[in-house]
């Protein structure tokens, strides 16, 4: 049975979190010219 530390639990959030922030940093350019 494979054995996850709470640390490497942390580690791994905490990269997913930083990649996510990057990509909403990306996607968030533009202008919304209309909706709907």
């Amino acid at each position: 049975m494979v054995t996850i530390r709470a640390d490497e639990i942390s580690n791994i959030i905490r990269e997913r979190i930083e990649q996510y922030n990057r990509e909403v940093k990306i996607l968030n350019t533009g202008t919304v010219l209309q909706v709907g």
